[in-house]
């Protein structure tokens, strides 16, 4: 690929060598423009990714980058970074502007110069050998390739200018003029050529067969640079001017704005400016701040204050300083206006009210933004049409009028808006459609929403997202994506997304008792607002209001919430009513003067059950709620939880627990250490409620005071301890072959029944006897994992009902085998999306994990084989790639240990063999290499197997014959 002049100012680089390495050799290569910064180690793992493949990247014209420029230091500490299965080739005509001395030093550097570059005088002998020219038609050649090719093809050669006329005669005037173009701009595939000619042109077929001009598999042909010195090709100035104009409008209205203002500049073709700007500005895709400035920095004081400059200007402000774009984007649309560009106008004025929306300045909305707009609409034009619905609905939304902001975005035709304002239309519809309980309608229309990598997007449709599994009541599955959508939102750079995604975060960990993790996303929250300051939102205050109530003051929280009420003028108004219904048991529990509105509001589906468990609570503190504690559905623990507090939810198991209802031990079981907290303080206040506490406390196990960790992957070892302080167990129940048989048939089977078990631990047995010793063997593992309980207490680890035998893993029991799996999933997502390294992580540590046949000191059971030969594959395969990778990475000795580990467990595994063979070539030792790959193809010649492309490749280098003779 060609290094061009802008890629000395930003990413562009890094993302056309990371899209090179994407490519998949079928269609036209990614294009890199428009798009956000890459940081080395993405690109660097993708050349890791591919270990054991060899990879080099080409860079032709490396003089182009700026010394110490972005993309100059990128480049350097890219090949700081290169994996050793990774290679650059720099092509340049100077000392290219990057750092290689610690590479020199080390003897990582090949330079050729211009010496080396010539064709020597036998060379070019057999050169013209496989040319069938006389050698001496080559003369004129100087040694230089591309010359000696020329000259081969022409039929005198008494000097270069003969060389390039007999070259250039046969093309014909049309052709020449054709191949000037091209040369002119750099290369270009038919439809520039075409724009730029202003006729219709294959380069395929005309400049198919000329010398020096590389076609590309994407279409794209580029000129040798010696074409530019040849005579009678560059193109007069004013037509070059003209062609040039023609390839800057093509490449603008396919989005290419970086290379169409590279055209712009070297020409100073600067009328055309405003042009490529203005483009810049209305891409479908989202606005890219930094590619603005990079243009609007560049360009003349009178394109800057061209209208096209003002609103590049105002864009960019709007992302990045919001609260100082206001007046640039209102000085904009007023010029775009002027200059009769409403497609710029309508853009400035969407971002206008977006910024309003934010800001809950319906009078801007209202008043300046969709006057304005639909004054445009009234014209007939359909993006205006599209805005001017969804201006009109975020008016409705921060009147409180749901009906009306679903009425509008029902009348936003499909395509008309582009994704970015696509995704906030449904984010806004969804928003509406939980707040009516319709959490599953929601929940398809996000499934069937398009996906897309832009982090913007992502955080937006992310939100809604965690939304719609809360309200459907899979609070565990929201809290643990969590993390990265709040990685999302800090990419997206959107200072409001940011803070109201990290606002609702810290109220859904608020709400589950992570008191701790709640308070620092609320304090990152409160840093990244953009809100007026002295005016709390509604928002932030039943945040703030959860939050205290997690931290056991009630009245606090009560008192929060009140203030938020007179501030705001009652609960549920607004924008921010979305909050108040999200969470309407806080308000419902804590300030009853809310309670006639929650009462006689139409609510359905997640928002009618919260109302349902709040008024259960409250009837059942006033000690006259039984009836209603009998009528509750509480069968859906998962919308216990989103519908109450986590403090709230332990206070109703107590209730209906006192009721008689054993779906208040489930509860409490599901709300974890914090309900049971809360429950334990309930325990220590008045006598009534404290009885019943008390009550509740004996029904539900107690959690482990220590975690008990299993080691299965080998033979058993059994250790215990707290915040990684852990020693190994030593008793003597777990000496005993049939506890051990147990524990290994519930670690495969976590959930069972007492029959399956004595089949397989007792098939000879008759039932009664084959119980007896279930029994007896049961009281020795719960022993052996629990020696802390006491006589009568539920076991927490096996839990036991009637038929049913369960082992509960997880916080308290954590086993060997569960973290191998995770670290093969995570490993398998880390390669999908190209990080070596992370996958790398995953694999050491799995591998690390994993000490021979799972429970290998478990006699006679042969229901044990097929997990272990589960096991026993999965090892190898992961092995045997973290062994790849770290060949790339350098570290051969670990990456040879690794595989030799793989092939006790699985002597025929080809992998394995070329991987010891790689890290031998890599420390030079041919003889081993040599060894490893005998081996490896005796191995293959017992299963009859044919050995991969990859086994005949290291032959050839350690000097195998081709056809592997000698097997």
């Amino acid at each position: 690929m060609g290094v061009e002049p802008y890629d000395s100012e930003g990413a562009s680089l890094a993302q056309a060598i990371r899209a090179a390495l994407s490519w998949d050799g079928t269609g036209s290569l990614p294009g890199a423009q428009g798009l956000l910064p890459v940081d080395v180690e993405t690109v660097t793992e993708t050349v890791w990714q591919r270990s054991p493949t060899e990879i080099c990247i080409v860079l032709d014209d490396a003089h182009l980058l700026t010394p110490n420029s972005k993309g100059a230091v990128w480049l350097t500490a890219f090949i700081e970074a290169l994996p050793a299965n990774g290679h650059l080739l720099l092509a340049s005509r100077t000392e290219p502007a990057v750092s290689l001395a610690r590479l020199e030093g080390s003897r990582g550097v090949l330079r050729f110069g211009e010496d080396e570059l010539r064709l020597t005088t036998g060379e070019l002998d057999e050169f013209a050998a496989g040319r069938g020219v006389d050698p001496r038609r080559l003369d004129v050649s100087g040694g230089w390739p591309a010359m000696a090719e020329l000259a081969a093809r022409t039929e005198r050669h008494r000097g270069g200018a003969f060389l390039w006329e007999e070259v250039l005669e046969p093309l014909g005037s049309m052709r020449r003029h054709l191949l000037g173009i091209v040369t002119d701009l750099g290369g270009a595939d038919d439809r520039l050529a075409t724009a730029a000619a202003g006729a219709s042109v294959d380069l395929a077929r005309e400049l198919g067969g000329v010398p020096l001009v590389a076609a590309g598999a994407d279409g794209w042909f580029v000129p040798h640079g010696l074409w530019r010195t040849a005579p009678g090709m560059a193109l007069e100035p004013g037509e070059r001017a003209e062609v040039r104009r023609r390839a800057v409008h093509d490449l603008v209205e396919r989005d290419r704005i970086d290379q169409a203002f590279t055209l712009v500049r070297e020409a100073e073709l600067w009328e055309v400016a405003p042009a490529v700007l203005r483009a810049a500005c209305l891409q479908s895709e989202r606005l890219n701040p930094s590619q603005l400035e990079r243009c609007f920095s560049a360009s003349p004081a009178d394109v800057r204050s061209s209208p096209p400059g003002r609103l590049a200007n105002a864009l960019r402000l709007a992302f990045t300083q919001p609260a100082a774009a206001i007046e640039p984007l209102r000085i904009a649309a007023d010029e775009c206006r002027a200059a009769g560009d409403i497609e710029a106008e309508l853009t400035a004025l969407a971002q206008l009210g977006r910024l309003a929306w934010g800001r809950h300045d319906s009078a801007s909305i209202v008043g300046e933004v969709a006057g304005r707009i639909a004054a445009i609409e009234e014209r007939g034009n359909p993006t205006a049409r599209g805005l001017a619905a969804f201006i009109r609905a975020l008016a409705a939304d921060l009147a409180g009028d749901d009906s009306a902001v679903l009425a509008e975005l029902d009348t936003i035709e499909p395509g008309v808006l582009d994704p970015v304002w696509t995704a906030m239309a449904l984010w806004l519809r969804g928003g509406v459609r939980l707040d009516q309980g319709d959490a599953e309608a929601v929940a398809e229309m996000i499934e069937n929403s398009e996906r897309t990598a832009d982090p913007a997007i992502t955080s937006i449709l992310g939100g809604l997202r965690a939304r719609t599994l809360w309200a459907l009541g899979r609070i565990d599955q929201t809290i643990s994506e969590l993390p990265a959508l709040l990685d999302a939102l800090r990419d997206a750079g959107v200072a409001s997304i940011h803070a109201q995604g990290l606002t609702n975060a810290s109220l859904a960990l608020s709400y589950t008792g992570q008191v701790d993790e709640a308070r620092e996303c609320l304090a990152e929250a409160s840093a990244a607002a953009t809100a007026p300051v002295g005016k709390q939102s509604a928002r932030t205050a039943l945040v703030t209001a959860s939050l205290q109530l997690a931290e056991g003051d009630e009245e606090r929280a009560a008192a929060t919430i009140r203030e938020a009420m007179n501030l705001h003028g009652g609960p549920d108004r607004g924008a921010d009513r979305r909050v108040w219904r999200h969470v309407l048991s806080l308000s419902y529990i804590l300030v009853p003067e809310t309670r006639p509105h929650w009462d006689t509001a139409a609510l359905r589906g997640h928002l009618a059950t919260g109302r349902t468990l709040a008024a259960a609570l409250v009837a059942a503190r006033r000690r006259h709620g039984d009836e209603r504690l009998w009528q509750l559905d509480v069968s859906d623990i998962g919308h216990v939880r989103s519908g109450l507090h986590y403090r709230h939810a332990a206070e109703l198991a107590v209730h209906l627990n006192a009721a008689g209802r054993s779906q208040g031990s489930a509860i409490l079981d599901a709300l974890g250490p914090p309900g049971r907290t809360t429950v334990q303080e309930l325990a220590l206040g008045p006598s009534r409620p404290a009885r019943h506490a008390k009550n509740l406390l004996t029904t539900v196990p107690a959690p482990p005071p220590l975690t008990t960790y299993l080691d299965v992957l080998g033979p058993l070892r059994v250790w215990r301890g707290t915040n990684g302080d852990r020693g190994e167990v030593v008793d003597p129940e777990l000496r005993r072959g049939r506890v051990r048989a147990l524990l290994a048939y519930l670690v495969g089977h976590r959930r069972t029944q007492r029959p399956a078990i004595t089949a397989a631990l007792w098939p000879d047995l008759d039932d009664a006897s084959a119980s007896n010793n279930l029994g007896v063997t049961l009281n020795h593992l719960l022993h052996a994992l629990e020696p802390w309980r006491t006589p009568g207490e539920p076991p927490y680890l096996i839990r036991l009902d009637g038929q049913r035998v369960e082992l509960i893993t997880g916080d308290h029991l954590r086993v060997d085998v569960d973290a191998f799996t995770e670290h093969l999933a995570s490993s398998v997502r880390a390669e999908a999306a190209g990080s070596p390294s992370v996958a790398l992580e995953h694999d050491l540590a799995a591998t690390a994990l994993y000490r021979g046949d799972l429970f290998s000191d478990v006699p006679e059971a042969h229901w044990l084989d097929m997990d272990q030969a589960h096991y026993r594959a999965r090892f190898v395969t992961i092995s045997t790639r973290a062994a790849q990778l770290l060949v790339a990475r350098g570290e051969t000795d670990r990456a040879e240990a690794l595989a030799e580990r793989a092939l006790i467990a699985d002597p025929w595994n080809e992998n394995a063999y070329t991987v010891i063979a790689s890290a031998a070539l890599a420390q030079g030792n041919r003889s081993a290499a040599r060894s490893v790959l005998q081996r490896c193809l005796t191995a293959l010649a017992e299963l009859g197997a044919e050995p991969t492309g990859t086994t005949h490749q290291l032959g050839r280098r350690c000097g195998i014959p081709a056809d592997l003779a000698g097997r």
